[in-house]
């Protein structure tokens, strides 16, 4: 779709060329639609996810030319990335997400899936200077790497001191560190290979931090009050608020490293344009489908250990150990167990 965009724009129709470059770009537009399914998770089926990652690239590709033309700077894709992937997850949700997905249900966590939910944090948390730094050269390149990694560190700490003192029960919530954390990263996306200060770079982590943990535990459930806006990770939080942050701090930056910060924030404005229109109208579509029957619960689509007999009082035939079954009547303890099941 990219090279699609750019024959559209240059009225040239070539190959489409594949090298390091082009599996990036394809890195990157895969973490727009991974974001976007972060507000729709566990309210649609696995045939509206596959067809939202098929369509969603289509507009993210068209916004990202449009921002080359532009001459914008965004080395880390806050708006081309996060910004986009977040608000058309969004709307998607608006448009597609049941009233019997809102409100008291199974959408939480339980403490051992969110402990294996920080290994994932603590891996992007390593990768986002990489991710940010990818496409910058010589000095940008270090550059991106250490503004990002600042704003990272700060964002933690900002994070772990903003989930103590906004959540009631004075404790540290998982939510917050899994996600807040790194929002430093989102935040640093626009102006990472830009000349920036340290004290900027942590300015940005520690206000990027902060805001996130609010939208986790004030704006999150205030618009899912006001105007039905359900999602289902958080996305707002962590990618959507840090990157319009992110935009707005990228043209302030540009504005001192001789750039065109007007244009940089009206590709923002382009950005949350498309991406809200073509995710509501996308969502609109996909609602016409057959829907969940149950939400935020697994078994429908898969097999769950929950519902899974172990394989000696498995009748299915999936395994076999007759020898084990055998054994197992003999045995009134796994009786009343079968009786159970």
């Amino acid at each position: 779709m990219k090279q699609f965009w750019i024959n559209v724009f240059t009225g040239k129709w070539t190959y489409i060329y594949f090298d390091v470059g082009t599996l990036i770009n394809a890195d990157f537009a895969a973490g727009a639609v991974l974001i976007t399914f972060g507000a729709l998770l566990g309210k649609t089926t696995p045939l509206q996810m596959m067809l939202i990652a098929m369509i969603e690239p289509i507009f993210y590709a068209l916004n990202e030319e449009i921002g080359i033309k532009m001459a914008i700077s965004d080395i880390g894709g806050s708006m081309v990335i996060h910004c986009f992937g977040a608000f058309f997850g969004l709307a998607c949700s608006l448009a597609l997400t049941p009233s019997a997905a809102k409100g008291p249900s199974d959408n939480a966590a339980v403490y051992h899936s969110d402990m294996f939910a920080m290994i994932g944090t603590i891996f992007l948390w390593m990768f986002w200077p990489s991710f940010n730094a990818a496409f910058a050269d010589g000095e940008f390149h270090n550059r991106a790497v250490v503004n990002t990694v600042l704003a990272l560190c700060a964002s933690c700490f900002a994070a772990f001191i903003a989930s103590y003192w906004l959540r009631g029960e004075r404790k540290f919530c998982m939510v917050d560190i899994q996600n807040a954390t790194l929002s430093g990263g989102v935040a640093m996306g626009t102006c990472a290979n830009m000349m920036i200060n340290p004290a900027t770079a942590l300015a940005i982590g520690i206000s990027s931090g902060t805001v996130s943990v609010i939208g986790y535990t004030k704006i999150q459930p205030a618009l899912e009050r006001w105007i039905g806006l359900h999602d289902t990770c958080g996305v707002l939080n962590l990618h959507g608020m840090p990157s319009i942050m992110g935009a707005v701090y990228g043209a302030i930056a540009s504005r001192y490293s001789g750039g065109n910060g007007g244009y940089q924030f009206l590709f923002l404005l382009i950005t949350l344009g498309i991406s809200l229109v073509s995710g509501f109208v996308v969502g609109k579509i996909l609602s016409l489908a057959n829907m969940k029957e149950k939400f935020f619960l697994d078994d429908q689509y898969w097999e769950v250990p929950e519902l899974e007999r172990p394989y000696y009082f498995d009748k299915r035939g999936e395994n076999t150990h007759q020898n084990e079954e055998n054994k197992d009547n003999e045995n009134p303890e796994k009786e009343k167990l079968i009786e159970k099941h």
